[in-house]
């Protein structure tokens, strides 16, 4: 999962690293497991419920 995150440096960049591995077959608790982050932060990037 390394691959959608290694630029990571601000929020849209990190933002569209989840959106794309979520896109690509990955789990929402396996993206918040690998960032360390909440499952419904996940979940509210993938709606885009949080701008960039």
């Amino acid at each position: 999962m390394e691959e959608y995150f290694f630029e990571c440096e601000n929020k849209e960049a990190c933002n569209n690293g989840i959106r794309d591995a979520f896109e690509d077959g990955y789990k929402q608790s396996k993206i918040a497991r690998y960032l360390k982050r909440l499952t419904g932060l996940i979940s509210m990037v993938i709606g885009n419920k949080i701008e960039d």
